[in-house]
């Protein structure tokens, strides 16, 4: 089969800045398709000239990757050249919410390809119009499926694909009720288990300088009680174990990382002073480890309060996992079908109606980021992680050891058997060939159908004074024949990154060789390039009166 591949999410990080899980999932299975796919040919579509390309280029030198079935293809050479230059594809897969950019590909392909893509995040309210109307409304087939990395989040697409069909049919009054043709379809994310695994637990410890006789808890993640977990809960739960525990030595870690602005890691450890606790606390940013394998297996026990919609699968639970660490998290969305009962304990989580004024009114307050932050603030303090079995479940591990044991050779276990790359990659190359034969017996249905989008020389042809036609007959200025085109306002990434930037020397040269030339004529000399390209850089020379109409 051959696979086209796409979705960037890859960007440069400075020491300090937030590490996301999305970026981080998505980065993963790039590089999992690259070492573990069984497919026949990878063609991986990137950006020139961006992180993206330098990536793709160090993962291909990486003795994992068969570099001989693998395809870097520019996005440039395709938008400028046409998709025709790719060959015959089985399957476009983008490994993040790129379901408009995939179905407009094909259609530019005409041909009966399955797309698949992997979901990342459902909660914005933007998506609504941008993601979910579009998935009823566009031609999408039974041949297709979204990726979905929970149960949970496989059922709250499916309930609001049924809520939104409700609504369109009745609003629309259709002879033939709308209703979503996408596939839904679990596939857990994984880690790279032969990074994360068992470390030496006093050498880990040794390098954070943490005391042997320590019970550490650890949370690892994004600080954010906004877009991850309110982390009030798990100090005040943190206070009862330490007041609890006298004869023991307890300490939390919070470790991890925050956007650029926010303090969100301060106010914990603010908080942490308030109630007399801070020396038991401890905060570790991100760039102050070397590798996250080694803070997991520093610690007895991993904990993440989530609490947030935005969260669809949760990677850190299976980090720990692998790492061999019983993890006591919030029995919410992905943590649910992750964490099992032989790997540590989920912690009751509790939500009532009480979003229908929100949810009903997404036009207030009129600033759409204020919107969205109210929005996100109202979720997470109306979601209760239950603080009485949280206390609990912690406790019990605190004290029994064997359990704690044997919750994490079974931790070890689980995450090898279930959560590798590896098997991420199995259960989606299983899906693709089943969405091939769907499409194989598809009796050739394909309709071709233009995705909606601003033609930008049709909608806006009424804002200059004139739209010039092919015909239009042009001629260097005085200014044009005394002047180089290298002398003219030059954006060096435009040059470096379109290959079009080189067309005005040659298009100059040519005028000032044969005379007034129509724009038709200079189309057909400069045939190599497409017809739009050399039109543009036409009026590019225009603009800077290097030529003008005769």
């Amino acid at each position: 089969m051959n696979i086209c591949l796409t979705g960037n999410t890859f960007h440069p990080i400075a020491k300090g800045e937030l590490i996301t899980g999305y970026n981080i999932a998505a980065s993963d299975l790039v590089n999992s398709f690259f070492y573990y796919s069984a497919e026949n040919q990878i063609y991986c579509l990137y950006e020139p000239w961006q992180i993206q390309q330098a990536a793709l280029e160090n993962m291909l030198r990486h003795e994992k990757v068969d570099s001989e079935r693998i395809h870097l293809i520019s996005e440039y050479d395709l938008l400028f050249r046409g998709v025709s230059r790719l060959p015959k594809m089985d399957i476009l897969h983008s490994v993040k919410e790129d379901a408009i950019p995939l179905i407009s590909m094909r259609q530019a392909m005409k041909s009966d390809i399955p797309v698949t893509f992997t979901l990342h995040g459902i909660a914005e309210q933007h998506l609504i119009m941008d993601f979910f109307y579009p998935m009823l409304l566009l031609p999408f087939k039974p041949y297709d499926a979204v990726i979905c990395t929970s149960e949970s989040v496989r059922k709250t697409i499916e309930n609001m694909f049924h809520r939104l069909e409700d609504i369109v049919n009745r609003t629309l009054s259709v002879s033939s009720p709308i209703k979503h043709q996408i596939r839904l379809e679990k596939i857990p994310l994984g880690v790279d288990i032969s990074n994360f695994k068992p470390l030496d637990k006093i050498r880990c410890r040794k390098k954070f300088g943490f005391e042997t006789d320590e019970f550490i808890i650890l949370w690892f993640g994004r600080f954010s009680d906004l877009f991850k977990a309110d982390l009030f809960p798990l100090l005040h739960v943190f206070h009862k174990l330490l007041l609890n525990n006298k004869d023991k030595k307890l300490r939390l870690i919070l470790a991890g990382s925050q956007d650029v602005g926010t303090d969100y890691a301060g106010k914990m450890y603010s908080e942490a002073q308030h109630i007399g606790i801070e020396k038991y606390v401890s905060i570790i940013f991100n760039h102050e480890i070397e590798k996250r394998s080694e803070l997991y297996s520093a610690c007895d026990v991993f904990t993440s309060p989530i609490d947030n919609i935005q969260e669809t699968f949760g990677l850190t639970p299976v980090e720990a996992m692998a790492c061999g660490v019983p993890q006591v998290v919030s029995d919410w969305d992905g943590y649910r079908d992750t964490v099992g009962k032989e790997t540590g304990f989920l912690i009751k989580t509790s939500w009532t109606n009480c979003m229908e004024d929100i949810a009903t009114a997404d036009y207030l307050p009129s600033n759409v980021n204020r919107r969205r932050m109210l929005q996100c603030h109202l979720q997470v303090r109306s979601v209760a992680v239950d603080c009485t079995d949280y206390y609990e479940k912690l406790q019990l591990l605190i004290d029994k050891p064997h359990l704690r044991q044997a919750f994490s050779e079974a931790s070890r276990r689980r995450a090898v058997e279930h959560f590798s790359l590896q098997n991420t990659v199995k259960q989606t190359e299983a899906l693709w060939c089943d969405l091939y034969e769907s499409a194989s017996v598809s009796n050739g249905d394909f309709q071709y159908m233009n995705i909606p989008m601003i033609d930008y020389c049709n909608d806006f042809q009424y804002y200059p004074t004139q739209m010039l036609k092919e015909e239009k007959i042009f001629e260097a200025t005085e200014y044009g024949k005394t002047t180089s085109v290298k002398e003219l306002l030059q954006y060096p990434i435009f040059n470096q990154t379109v290959e079009e930037a080189i067309l005005p020397e040659y298009i100059m040269k040519y005028m000032l060789e044969v005379g007034s030339v129509s724009m038709s004529d200079v189309i057909n000399k400069y045939s190599d390039f497409g017809e739009s390209q050399v039109k543009r850089e036409i009026m590019y020379l225009y603009k800077y009166d290097m030529i003008r109409p005769v």
